[in-house]
């Protein structure tokens, strides 16, 4: 039963990454730029997360989700992280980045 629950948990995630996605293509298409933030989070059992949000039209935010990290986080990887996690929404740092505010 467990992995009946397991499933659709996936499933939904994958619907709102997928209607994110769209929404993300939508406003590129609209000629829309965003404006990136990221944070570290460390939980109580010492396990560190990068939390990722876009900034859409200049204040309603989406949440792209955690990103478990490990091991020693130097600007390379912290880069590397970032691009990979803006990729899975079609989103890259050297053509989305700027908002003009």
């Amino acid at each position: 039963m467990g992995n009946g629950i397991r499933s659709l948990v996936f499933k939904f995630a994958n619907e709102l990454r997928e209607a994110s996605r769209q929404r993300i293509g939508q406003m590129k298409s609209d000629g829309e730029k965003f404006c990136l933030t990221f944070d570290e989070w460390t939980s109580l059992r010492r396990k560190r997360y990068m939390n990722l949000m876009l900034a859409l039209n200049g204040s309603n935010l989406m949440n792209l989700g955690l990103v478990a990290l490990h091991g020693s986080m130097t600007s390379k990887r912290i880069l590397e992280t970032v691009e990979q996690r803006l990729g899975e929404f079609d989103v890259t740092l050297q053509n989305d980045n700027t908002v003009d505010f």
